[in-house]
C-alpha cells in the first residue's frame, strides 16, 4: 500500500514537470524563433515529452495490476505457499446437536425460510407494547410441563429466565439419550457391584472376608484387565443471571437417571468471568488435553442462551440488541471423547474429527499473548495449514491433462462463524480464499452461521462444529469434504472428518 501511494506521488510529479518543461521550452523558442530547426523541434517538443508520457504509462500500468496482487496478505504466489512444518493436529470423537427456532437438523437450519417470529404478550418494550420474539417450540412445551409439575409439588419456582435455560439444557441431554444411557450402563457395570459389596461389608463386618474374596475372584475373572472410564466430565456455559445452584441440581438429577452419578460425574459451570471463559480456552485446556492423553476421557459441553425474558430484556436490551433485533434463544451440545474411550465403550454416534489450529496452542490459557488478527491476516495461515495436511491439493500445473483434472475434482462444504450482516469486511478475503480453492479444482459451497448465534461467542464457535458432525452422521454416503473454519482473536481452528 505504501508503494502504491509513492507511485501516485511520482506520477503526479512527472505530470507537473512535463507541463513546466513544455512551458519553459515554448517561452524559450518564442523569443529565439530563429534557432528552431526541424531537429530541435523533434528533440524538444516530441522526443523528451514522449519519454515523459512513456514513464507515466508504465507507472499507470503497474498500478492497475489485478486486485489479488494488491493484497499484502495474499501477495505470495499461490504455487509458492508452503507450510514450514506440518501443524499439530488433535484427533477426537465428537457428536454435536443444535437447538434453534429453525430446527435441530441440517436441512431444517440450512433451508428454512419461514417467518418464525410471534407476538409475545409477556415481553414488552419500553412503551409497554408486546414484543416480537422467535422462541423454540420445544422449550415452550418443556416450560409448560415443568410449571405443571411445580404446581403439583408446591415447590418454590425459580425465575423464568433460569427455567428457560434449564429447559434448553434438558432438551440437549434428551437428544443424546442413547449415548448417555450407554455410558451409564458402563459405569453401572464397573462400579455398582463393588459399591454394593462395600456397603454390605459396612453393615455386617463379618462379611468382610467373604466380600474381599468375592472381589478378588471378580477381578481375576476380568483378565486381561479392561480399563474403565473413571468420570464423565460435564461442562455447562451459563449466563451470569442464571441461578447456577438450581441448574447444577437439575442437571445432577437428570444425569443420575442415566446412571451417571456420584464420583462418576464432574460438573463444571463456566461463566464469562472464568479463566476458561473463551471458546479457544476450552479448546486448549480441555479438548486438546483430552486428545493428547492415553487415559480414556469422555465429556460434554453444553451452551444455552435465551433473550426471551422480561428481566433480561430490561437489563441488557439496550446493550446487546438493536431496534430490529428479535429476541430469540439457542443451545448447543458437543459430546467429546478420545480414542482410548472409544476403545472401551460403544460410541457409535461420535465421529472421528481432526482439530488443528493455525498457531501452536500454549500449555495454559493464560499464556496467550499473540495480537488479534483479522480474517485477511489469518486466511494465508489457513491455506498453509490445509496444504500441509493435504486437505486441499496444490495448484494444478499448466501441463496437467484435462482428464486428470476432472478425475481429481472434489467438493468442499465450508462452514464458518462469519456474521454476513455485521462482518462484511471479512467476506472479501474469504471470497478470495474460496476463489483460490476453485483454481485447485475444488467445488466450494459456503455456509456462514454467525448471524444465528445471538451475542454468545460460545454458540457462535461451536454451532458450525455441531453442524459438521450432524451432516457427516446423517449423510454417510456423501463424499463431500466438510471443513469448519472458526475465527478466534489471534488464530483460527480447523475441524474436519478424520479419514484414515
Amino acid at each position: 500500500m505504501v508503494l502504491k501511494k509513492t507511485l501516485n506521488y511520482v506520477r503526479y510529479s512527472l505530470v507537473a514537470v512535463l507541463i513546466l518543461y513544455l512551458g519553459i521550452v515554448w517561452l524559450y523558442f518564442k523569443d529565439n524563433a530563429s534557432s528552431l530547426t526541424v531537429s530541435s523541434f523533434v528533440l524538444w517538443f516530441l522526443g523528451l515529452p514522449l519519454l515523459f508520457l512513456g514513464a507515466l504509462g508504465a507507472l499507470r500500468w503497474y498500478q492497475n495490476k489485478p486486485a489479488a496482487e494488491e493484497d499484502p496478505a495474499l501477495d505470495t504466489p499461490k504455487t509458492a505457499i508452503k507450510a514450514d512444518r506440518a501443524p499439530i493436529s488433535h484427533r477426537l470423537l465428537l457428536s454435536g446437536h443444535l437447538l434453534l427456532p429453525e430446527g435441530n437438523e441440517w436441512s431444517q437450519i440450512i433451508d428454512n425460510t419461514e417467518d418464525l417470529t410471534e407476538i409475545n404478550h409477556s415481553l414488552t418494550d419500553h412503551f409497554g407494547l408486546p414484543k416480537l420474539t422467535k422462541p423454540i417450540a420445544e422449550v415452550e412445551e418443556q416450560m409448560a410441563w415443568s410449571t405443571q409439575e411445580d404446581s403439583e409439588t408446591s415447590e418454590p419456582t425459580m425465575s423464568t429466565f433460569t427455567q428457560r435455560i434449564i429447559a434448553l439444557l434438558q432438551l440437549q441431554l434428551v437428544a443424546h439419550d442413547d449415548t448417555l444411557a450407554n455410558i451409564g450402563a458402563h459405569f453401572s457395570h464397573h462400579y455398582t457391584d463393588r459399591d454394593a459389596i462395600d456397603t454390605a461389608s459396612d453393615i455386617h463386618p463379618e462379611w468382610q472376608n467373604s466380600a474381599t474374596l468375592h472381589m478378588q475372584q471378580e477381578d481375576a475373572a476380568r483378565i486381561p484387565a479392561q480399563p474403565a472410564l473413571s468420570m464423565f466430565e460435564l461442562y455447562i456455559y451459563t449466563p451470569n443471571d442464571a441461578e447456577h445452584t438450581a441448574i447444577k441440581e437439575s442437571v445432577t438429577v437428570w444425569m443420575a437417571d442415566y446412571g451417571i452419578a456420584g464420583g462418576q460425574l464432574s460438573i463444571h459451570l463456566i461463566t464469562p468471568q472464568d479463566a476458561i471463559g473463551e471458546p479457544l480456552g476450552f479448546i486448549s485446556d480441555v479438548l486438546r488435553r483430552v486428545a493428547e492423553t492415553t487415559q480414556p476421557r469422555l465429556g460434554m459441553l453444553m451452551v444455552a442462551e435465551t433473550h426471551i425474558d422480561q428481566e433480561w430484556f430490561d437489563n441488557y436490551a439496550d446493550i446487546s440488541m438493536t431496534d430490529d433485533t428479535v429476541p430469540t434463544e439457542a443451545a448447543s451440545a458437543l459430546l467429546f471423547a478420545n480414542h482410548a474411550a472409544g476403545d472401551i465403550i460403544s460410541l457409535e454416534q461420535l465421529l472421528p474429527i481432526q482439530l488443528s489450529t493455525t498457531i501452536d496452542l500454549p500449555e495454559s490459557n493464560d499464556q496467550f499473548d499473540a495480537p488479534k488478527r483479522s480474517y485477511k491476516q489469518l486466511l494465508p495461515q489457513i491455506q498453509s495449514t490445509l496444504l500441509a495436511q493435504k486437505i486441499i491439493p496444490p495448484v494444478a500445473d499448466e501441463s496437467t491433462d484435462a482428464d486428470d483434472i476432472e478425475d481429481k475434482e472434489r467438493s468442499l462444504i465450508l462452514l464458518s462463524d462469519i456474521d454476513v450482516i455485521k462482518q462484511t469486511e471479512a467476506l472479501t478475503p474469504f471470497m478470495r480464499f474460496t476463489d483460490d480453492l476453485a483454481q485447485r479444482h475444488i467445488d466450494v459451497t459456503t455456509h456462514h452461521f454467525g448471524h444465528f448465534t445471538l451475542t454468545n461467542p460460545w454458540l457462535r464457535c461451536f454451532m458450525p462444529i455441531c453442524l459438521l458432525t450432524q451432516y457427516q452422521y446423517e449423510h454417510t454416503e456423501r463424499t463431500d469434504t466438510l471443513l469448519a473454519v472458526i475465527q478466534h482473536p489471534n488464530c483460527c481452528s480447523l475441524w474436519h472428518l478424520d479419514t484414515p
